[in-house]
């Protein structure tokens, strides 16, 4: 449940107003998604080497290493072209730059906020139904 956090945070940044103070609109946002990210990290790593024998380990962990990092970089270029379409759009109806970077910004928190509530849901129902299926297979009967 712990993306649901980050979701949390970045909804608090998608609504930063135009002319907001950094420690009133920005640190609280920051603050939530940053212990999100630790927890949702850690569980992440956590489930993705656990039942990997310990001379896979280091290859599961590098698995994941990278899928977080290729993530990242995605991600940041999704929320880029939502960010820079937004707020194009925006400036096409006015010419109040500030305002329309916001709403950029704005647009793309909103949409992170989302890709987070989409991870947790997978967390909740893919991982759980992997665990259950795996307890299913240990007590399965072994046919040599």
């Amino acid at each position: 449940m712990s993306p649901l956090v980050i979701a949390s945070g970045m909804f608090m940044l998608g609504r930063i107003p135009v002319h907001g103070d950094y420690f009133t609109h920005v640190l609280p946002g920051l603050v939530v998604m940053a212990l999100g990210a630790g927890f949702t990290f850690v569980s992440t790593t956590i489930a993705a080497t656990s039942g990997v024998p310990g001379r896979e380990a280091g290859l599961a962990s590098g698995l994941i290493n990278t899928a977080q990092q290729v993530g990242g970089a995605l991600g940041l270029a999704v929320l880029s072209a939502v960010a820079a379409s937004s707020t194009t759009r925006f400036l096409h109806h006015s010419f109040d730059v500030p305002t329309g970077l916001v709403h950029g910004f704005h647009a793309a928190y909103i949409t992170a906020a989302g890709f987070a509530i989409g991870a947790a849901l997978v967390a909740t129902f893919v991982i759980k139904q992997q665990a259950r299926g795996a307890e299913g297979d240990a007590h399965a009967p072994s046919v040599h």
